[in-house]
């Protein structure tokens, strides 16, 4: 069974930008993701310069990985200054606006 991981950044700019590099650097140590150190510094060099916040969404394919996924952001949010700038949550549906898009794909034709 498929979870999915969903990590909601509100912070932009370069604040944001590092949240986003060390949940990701996070998640690949937790072996949940792969990315080289070259991925990595690309995604904050284009972050960094982005005013809005993001959502990013992990497949988690064991119970296990879902389990590592949660220690990696229950530790990750305690050590942030303002708790509301990361929300995080499991579940089992991968996003709200790419079932919305299959809905209405499927509804048009």
């Amino acid at each position: 069974m498929t979870f999915y991981g969903h990590v909601h950044f509100n912070r932009g700019s370069v604040v944001g930008a590092i949240q986003r590099s060390e949940v990701t650097r996070r998640m690949a140590e937790g072996h949940i993701i792969e990315i080289s150190e070259e991925e990595l510094a690309r995604m904050y060099i284009e972050d960094k310069d982005e005013k809005n916040g993001s959502l990013h969404t992990y497949a988690l394919h064991s119970l296990r990985e879902l389990f590592r996924f949660r220690r990696i952001m229950h530790q990750y949010v305690r050590t942030l200054l303002y708790k509301e700038d990361v929300q995080w949550w499991t579940d089992r549906k991968q996003a709200v606006e790419e079932e919305d898009a299959e809905y209405q794909m499927a509804a048009a034709g």
